[in-house]
């Protein structure tokens, strides 16, 4: 019996290692002309099975502090996400503007390990400058000429 309790909790230890491993995303943004205007940003996941397609998981939110956002989290595998911003409904009446379409308040991007960095230098969230890994500069020169032929 004291021979197969050892032998037991040896597969326990040795099963704890077994888990993917995760890693490490940082996603940081600067919203330079907008950040006096947007209030959040979420980071959404898209669902990937039959059942839920086309719906998204938030993942996290990021208050917008001096135009600036993070998101740091830990992760099993590459994923497509989606960031979209919550515009601040007081400021953008207090200077007598329009909330921008819902499909002008969302980027998609490739969140795998590493560092994403995205400059917001337009008055569009979707025109954002996206840099970060290989699978993530892929992506955005697919999505960008993508859009090209699909919405001239």
């Amino acid at each position: 019996m004291r021979t197969f309790l050892t032998y037991f909790k040896l597969f326990l230890f040795s099963a704890s290692f077994a888990q993917a491993p995760k890693t490490n995303l940082n996603i940081n943004g600067d919203l330079v002309p907008l950040g006096a205007f947007i209030s959040k940003v979420f980071l959404q996941r898209q669902a990937y099975n039959f059942e839920e397609f086309g719906n998204s998981l938030i993942l996290d939110s990021a208050t917008v502090k001096d135009g600036k956002y993070s998101f740091h989290l830990f992760q099993e595998e590459p994923t497509w996400s989606m960031l979209q911003v919550r515009y601040d409904a007081k400021a953008l009446k207090a200077k007598n503007l329009k909330k921008p379409s819902l499909e002008n308040n969302i980027i998609e991007l490739v969140s795998d390990n590493g560092a994403v960095e995205i400059l917001t230098m337009d008055t569009i969230f979707k025109n954002s400058v996206i840099k970060g890994s290989k699978a993530t500069d892929d992506f955005v020169k697919f999505d960008r000429s993508y859009q090209k032929l699909y919405n001239p």
